[in-house]
């Protein structure tokens, strides 16, 4: 395996076990596992070609985007 991180996303919190593991195997394939109590979501794509590559990026950089998007708008209309 070329690459094995796995990061609990509430860490201070004991009552949640969400977290995002990720995986690089040497044959290229690559895994995202997102967790939390209650289910799961995996992207999965064969990164040696070209064209599932980019498409794993794809996927990788629309999810980071959202993710920023939602973050800002809770801390720009709630008080944290």
């Amino acid at each position: 395996m070329s690459y094995n991180k796995k990061t609990f996303i509430a860490p201070n919190s004991i009552d949640s076990m969400s977290a995002i593991h990720c995986k690089i195997y040497d044959d290229g394939k690559a895994i995202v596992r997102l967790s939390d109590c209650h289910g799961s979501i995996r992207w999965h794509n064969q990164i040696t070609d070209l064209k599932e590559r980019k498409e794993f990026l794809e996927k990788l950089g629309n999810s980071i985007t959202e993710l920023q998007n939602l973050k800002n708008h809770i801390e720009n209309e709630f008080t944290i």
